[in-house]
Order: structure tokens, then sequence, then C-alpha cells
């Protein structure tokens, strides 16, 4: 006699043979919870499994696309030619442009805080439904990542708005001025290239969550796609 062990499976795996319902209905019984949201007459993927993928792929899409755009749009468009008319004066221009330059690092690091807790929690999610260790590359990618946005808005950030003020203070000394023109330059430059190192993690990270279920069992970088 079948009973509800034949049934229960297989160690990170949601695969069932096909069941009739009255068959599965006896399976069902003493199944754990985990079990039986992965128990189904067609033996696909579980639904608690396509949403917790789905979370994990838009999250890294959102994260990478935002970054990308924030980079590559935003911040040139604010230091473009035509917002250079609208100040006139080069004075103005740098004034104002890096003020507001300064307020958009403010929220866009605020949505790398979100991006990066929502991708760990979707990596511990993925831990416990499937039974197995963290993917040691998404992880160490996403903690790094966020670890780098941390530093950035709550440490970078704040340094280069005290420069920024000395720099156009108007009770500081041509000297304290040159230095914090420079200080504000090798930060300013050091945070380039760590954005660019962050940028080239999100990338991977995006083509790790965006892989196959057939290709993330052999390893492979790249998703397989079927017509």
């Amino acid at each position: 006699m079948k009973t509800a062990r034949h049934f229960s499976r297989p160690f990170g795996t949601c695969a069932t043979p096909k069941l009739s319902p009255a068959l599965k209905r006896r399976a069902m019984v003493g199944l754990s919870l985990q079990d039986k949201a992965c128990v189904d007459a067609e033996g696909k993927t579980s639904l608690c499994l396509r949403a917790n993928r789905a979370t994990g792929i838009v999250n890294a899409a959102v994260w990478f696309g935002a970054s990308i755009f924030f980079a590559g749009v935003v911040l040139p468009g604010v230091f473009s030619g035509d917002v250079h008319k609208l100040f006139g004066e080069e004075a103005s221009f740098k004034y104002y442009a890096g003020g507001v330059a300064m307020a958009l690092f403010g929220r866009f690091f605020v949505l790398q805080y979100v991006c990066g807790a929502v991708a760990l929690v979707h990596l511990f999610a993925e831990k416990l439904y499937l039974g197995r260790a963290f993917p040691r590359f998404a992880t160490t990618i996403a903690a790094g990542v966020l670890f780098l946005s941390l530093v950035g808005g709550l440490a970078v950030q704040p340094r280069l708005r005290e420069f920024r003020q000395t720099m156009y203070s108007t009770t500081a000394s041509a000297e304290q001025k040159a230095a914090a023109a420079h200080s504000f330059g090798v930060w300013h430059g050091a945070s380039e290239a760590v954005n660019l190192v962050m940028l080239a993690g999100l990338l991977f990270y995006l083509m790790r969550m965006a892989r196959s279920e057939e290709s993330s069992r052999y390893g492979t970088l790249f998703p397989t796609f079927r017509g």
C-alpha cells in the first residue's frame, strides 16, 4: 500500500509523480506544509517557488536597471549643457547642479538599501524553501553591493557634503577651499570607481537570478532559453 512517504518531495526539488485526486488526498495526509505546497497533479514547480523566483528576478532587474539609469541618464542630465543654460554663470551652475546631484544621491542610496535587503531576504527564503545552502556567488554579490551602498550612503556622502560646504563657504580661506576641493575630487573619484564595481556585480547578480532551473543545476552562468 502506498503511503504519504512515497510522495514526499526529493531533497532540493518539488518534482512529484502525477496523482489521481483520491490518491493525492491520501498522500497529503502526514506531509509537512512545505511538502503539501509542492504536491500538484501536473508535477510542475510549485506556485511558491515560482513566486520566489519571480521576486528575485524582478528585484535584481530593478536594482541593476535603476543603477544604470541613475549613472547613465540622471546624473549626466543634471550636469548637461541644457541645465547649464538655466543657471547661466559657471559658478551658479556648479553650485546648484552639485546640490541637486547630492540630493538625488540620497534617494538613490535608499533604493540601494531596499533592493539589497529584498535580495538577502529572497536568498534566505530560497534556502528555507529548497533546503539547501546559500548560493555563494549570488549571496556574496548581494551582500557585497549592499555593504558598499551602506558605506557610500552613510560614510562617503556625508564627507562629500562637508567638503562641498567648505568649497562654497564664505568664511573659509582660499587654502581651506583648495584643500576641500582636492579632497572632494579624490573621494568623488574613488566613489565613481566603486560604483562601476557595483554595476558589474549587479549585472552578474541579475544574470544569476535569470538562470533557468536546468542551468542552475549544472552551475552555468548564462541562462538556457527554450522556445
